[in-house]
């Protein structure tokens, strides 16, 4: 299944953009190689970058929250209702995305 994805989604992206364009993949090792052996073999020549793999989905989601800008641990509950979260002011303003 993740094969057949991969694929789907290197196509896609091959489809989109030159081929030495440089990607980088924020997800871990399994979704990750399915795409980039596709597109190695359809003859990528761009930079590949994959800085969440070999990390585990706790230690992915800390190195997530300290580049969007909030840092692992800094969300806190009101009143202990974890329903609450609070998140930090003008969190909006620091996430910023962009596709080349």
């Amino acid at each position: 299944m993740r094969v057949e994805w991969g694929k789907l989604v290197a196509h896609t992206l091959l489809g989109m953009y030159p081929s030495d364009t440089t990607y980088v993949f924020l997800a871990g090792k399994n979704y990750c190689d399915p795409v980039i052996t596709e597109l190695r073999k359809c003859g990528h020549k761009g930079h590949i970058s994959t800085p969440m793999k070999g990390l585990g989905i706790g230690q992915q989601l800390a190195r997530l929250s300290e580049w969007a800008g909030f840092g692992f641990g800094r969300h806190t509950l009101s009143d202990g209702n974890p329903d609450e979260i609070q998140e930090p002011e003008a969190v909006t303003n620091r996430v910023h995305t962009s596709v080349a």
